[in-house]
């Protein structure tokens, strides 16, 4: 299954989430997390983009751990979800009232793989950028710790 979205990425953040943990995940903002571009809570991610505006989404949910060449990406993470209620979905961080996106899926431990692409065509005031995110999302059965797989050099402090 693919999806693709346009996010509005409120105060930098794009959440992944169980639907049962809506709005209960608070990113630190520390060190780590900047690095990552993203926070990890129980049932949530928080995926952090460069800027504070819509931007492009692109969620697969696939039915293994993709085996492709991920050179188009500037910065690639993986980390692990539980959807123990079956549904996945990414709100509206502005009021979490609404979800951009709402999807079934077998209950389980899923891994994500997210794909940031396009980081450098952002221009220093962050009003222009051409990035867009990918979402890769398999059913694992295991967690594992959040992990970066490729680290984009400009990450924001």
């Amino acid at each position: 299954m693919e999806y693709n979205l346009v996010a509005f990425a409120n105060y930098f953040q794009i959440y992944i989430e169980d639907s049962l943990y809506t709005a209960f995940h608070i990113p630190t903002f520390d060190e780590e997390e900047m690095s990552f571009l993203l926070s990890v809570g129980k049932g949530s991610l928080c995926i952090f983009t460069i800027r504070d505006m819509k931007v492009p989404l692109l969620v697969k949910i696939v039915d293994e751990r993709p085996d492709s060449n991920f050179d188009e990406y500037d910065q690639l993470v993986e980390a692990s979800i539980d959807i123990s209620s079956g549904i996945l979905s990414i709100p509206d961080v502005m009021d979490y009232t609404d979800f951009l996106f709402q999807v079934r899926i077998p209950v389980g431990i899923y891994q994500v793989l997210i794909g940031y692409q396009g980081l450098n065509t952002i221009t220093e005031n962050r009003r222009k950028g051409d990035e867009s995110y990918t979402i890769f999302l398999w059913k694992s059965g295991i967690t594992t710790e959040k992990k970066i797989l490729k680290e984009w050099k400009s990450v924001p402090s």
